[in-house]
């Protein structure tokens, strides 16, 4: 068989490395600032190849990229997960996907499995792509992946043994056809599924047509939450702990290792991470690339707090309206999206900046107050990526706390 290669990341070099492996036929096609001495320009040229199988798209390259669109129309395009199918790996996969929680989900399911003495690897997304760890395949149990809908969207042929939507919000909005071909790309996690696969299914998701969903239906069950006992720390997570304990019953796995593993995590960087300086508590969730996920950090909040929120990166033409609706203090709003938000909501503060944003939030002279940073958005106006971002926020605390002490 004969593939292009439709971008040279890590990805897409993952795969053609697997591919060559198994002896066929490969081709990039790349920008010119990637392009080696055999690769293709990522242009219309590509409408001209002849006997291309399979094409398959890096997922930083946009499902409406003009060129894309074109050969999506001439050629069959296909997803990496698709490869499982075409060359019969047999791993058993975990697909974990939604618009929010996805890392923190597979991190949980990793430590359970582990704790059960199940052999896994976490690849996809936030992590290392999948192919990375072809070599590892034939020795695992599981292959716990995490998957955008960039990773879905193409998908043609394969089933993951398990999976589940954990949420469905809007989201990258500048880079899908319409929230409609969102929300369907992350459908497809089961859309090949039969009955000896498992989906298990939130029903606070409106969107699923559950009837179509051919695989063993599990759902999960919002009362058992409050039957647990959680740790404080990783009690927002409740969808993802639910998820979990549905794991847990299909691969048979005891209580005693399940209340283990919620007793063993911690949450992961940058989601609704706390620090003090004196009396004022801030949150750094810089992971938050959604307005959704800003409206969750800041209802975690107990009542009768000082709240000012602060939001800003990248426009990704999201609805930000939802925001009014909170009961903060101060609503403070900066870099690229700062006019288009400022235009929806009234009487919010604005800064070209986070250093500029921070400054001001903690110059506020009020009791009870938190300082919430979640973005509400992506980064890559200013940052290359929401760590950056994080680290960025950290730093500002740590530079106001050392100020604060030398008063």
């Amino acid at each position: 068989m004969r593939f292009l290669l439709l971008g040279k990341g890590k990805t897409t070099q993952a795969i053609a490395q697997f591919l060559k492996e198994m002896n066929q036929d490969v081709d990039f096609a790349c920008k010119i600032e990637e392009k080696s001495n055999n690769d293709l320009l990522f242009d219309n040229q590509l409408l001209k190849l002849k006997n291309i199988d399979y094409v398959i798209k890096s997922p930083g390259i946009s499902e409406i990229h003009p060129v894309f669109r074109k050969i999506k129309k001439k050629f069959k395009v296909i997803s990496e997960l698709d490869l499982f199918y075409l060359f019969q790996i047999e791993t058993k996969v975990i697909a974990i996907t939604g618009s929010n929680g996805k890392t923190t989900c597979v991190h949980l399911i990793e430590q359970l499995l582990k704790n059960a003495r199940f052999k896994v690897l976490v690849c996809g997304n936030s992590h290392l792509p999948i192919f990375s760890y072809k070599d590892e395949f034939k020795n695992l149990d599981y292959l716990i992946v995490e998957l955008s809908s960039f990773q879905l969207e193409n998908l043609t042929f394969y089933h993951p043994h398990l999976s589940t939507i954990l949420n469905l919000s809007p989201n990258h909005l500048d880079s899908v056809r319409s929230l409609k071909s969102y929300y369907q790309s992350k459908m497809n996690i089961y859309k090949y599924a039969d009955f000896n696969d498992y989906f298990i299914y939130n029903p606070a998701i409106k969107q699923i047509p559950i009837h179509k969903v051919r695989a063993t239906i599990r759902c999960i069950d919002p009362t058992l939450f409050y039957k647990m006992d959680i740790p404080s720390e990783i009690q927002c997570y409740k969808t993802q702990i639910l998820v979990l304990y549905e794991i847990k019953q299909i691969l048979n796995i005891d209580l005693k290792t399940f209340l283990l593993t919620l007793n063993q995590f911690h949450p992961l960087p940058f989601r609704q991470q706390q620090t003090w300086v004196n009396d004022i508590l801030f949150i750094n969730d810089s992971k938050s690339t959604s307005v959704d996920s800003a409206i969750f950090a800041f209802k975690n909040i107990p009542p009768q707090k000082n709240i000012i929120l602060i939001i800003g990166g990248k426009d990704k033409k999201l609805n930000y309206k939802p925001l009014k609706n909170l009961s903060y203090y101060r609503l403070v709003v900066y870099g690229q999206i700062k006019d288009k938000v400022s235009k929806k909501i009234k009487n919010i503060i604005v800064f070209d900046d986070l250093e500029k944003a921070f400054k001001y939030a903690t110059s506020l002279k009020i009791d009870k107050k938190v300082i919430l940073f979640s973005p509400a958005t992506s980064s890559f106006d200013q940052y290359q990526n929401y760590q950056e971002r994080g680290y960025h926020f950290e730093q500002l605390i740590q530079r106001y706390r050392s100020q604060d002490d030398e008063e």
